[in-house]
């Protein structure tokens, strides 16, 4: 992590000095992307299990403290991610958040450089609980080092401390009785990249629209393939949560790594191994040109 330190005189412009910071951020945020590392990256609890582990590791050369909470993120009808903590998001009536039935330990921790902490998460589920999914998202929250601050310099110069800070959020599931699901593929389209510079790379995208039933969410890829061949240029891992009936995913293709003719393309959808449908073919269909 980069910490700095930038003297202003007294009538510096605050425009300028927010600007600077916009720059700096710019510049640190791929140092930032890999502060800490998160194993598994999602909590699946199905029904009976109740003790799960998430693991912590700062991969920075710095101490650091993370305090852990909760924030609950929805999925509207056709598929939109809202926060619903945010004041003015729309309402998602169907959305069950998962923390009231969720114990953590600890609440806060402070990892040297490399170390690993390990939270344990116990469910509870009462008896009088309906059936169904329940979810929020853990938030690991990286905490200011007490140095880093805004003031005075030496020589009467405003001071500023630049250190970003890092925040993750990965998705608890709980599963409480008879939940089910099933997946359509409404629709799949090829359409050349938006920007024709990266078409050297990534010459087109199938543009999908994948429909959910049930009352469960469902985790899965996204495969592009002419014939037999696989010609998407990334797996496309996406979710469908439990609230939601439909989402829409780009997945990149090249139909060129299945030679010139690619007249048969088609999209399967195939469940994820953190999904009880892993590694099922879950929905799939013709690309349309």
């Amino acid at each position: 992590m980069t910490n700095m330190r930038i003297g202003f005189d007294g009538g510096f412009n605050k425009i300028i000095l927010a600007l600077v910071l916009v720059v700096l951020s710019l510049c640190f945020a791929g140092e930032t992307a890999y502060a800490m590392k998160i194993s598994p990256p999602r909590l699946v609890f199905e029904d009976g299990v109740n003790m799960q582990y998430l693991y912590i590791k700062n991969s920075t050369p710095h101490k650091v403290a993370y305090r852990f909470g909760w924030r609950h993120l929805a999925m509207t009808t056709n598929g939109d991610v809202v926060n619903v903590d945010n004041e003015g998001a729309p309402d998602v009536p169907l959305y069950k958040a998962a923390d009231d039935l969720v114990r953590f330990s600890p609440r806060r921790t402070t990892l040297e450089p490399g170390q690993t902490q390990r939270i344990s998460m116990l469910v509870r589920r009462p008896a009088s609980l309906p059936d169904g999914e329940y979810r929020s998202h853990f938030v690991i929250e990286q905490l200011p080092a007490a140095e880093d601050d805004v003031g005075l310099s030496g020589d009467g110069n405003a001071a500023v401390g630049v250190k970003l800070l890092v925040s993750r959020a990965i998705p608890v599931y709980v599963r409480k009785g008879k939940n089910d699901v099933s997946v359509q593929l409404l629709s799949a389209s090829l359409v050349p990249h938006p920007e024709p510079k990266r078409r050297a790379q990534i010459p087109y995208f199938v543009e999908v629209r994948v429909g959910k039933t049930g009352n469960r969410s469902v985790i899965a890829y996204a495969h592009a393939y002419c014939g037999d061949v696989r010609i998407d240029t990334a797996s496309k891992l996406f979710a469908v949560y439990a609230e939601a009936s439909s989402r829409a995913e780009r997945i990149p293709v090249n139909p060129s790594k299945a030679g010139k003719n690619c007249s048969n393309m088609r999209v399967e959808i195939v469940g994820h191994m953190d999904d009880p449908l892993q590694g099922k073919v879950l929905a799939t269909g013709a690309v349309s040109r």
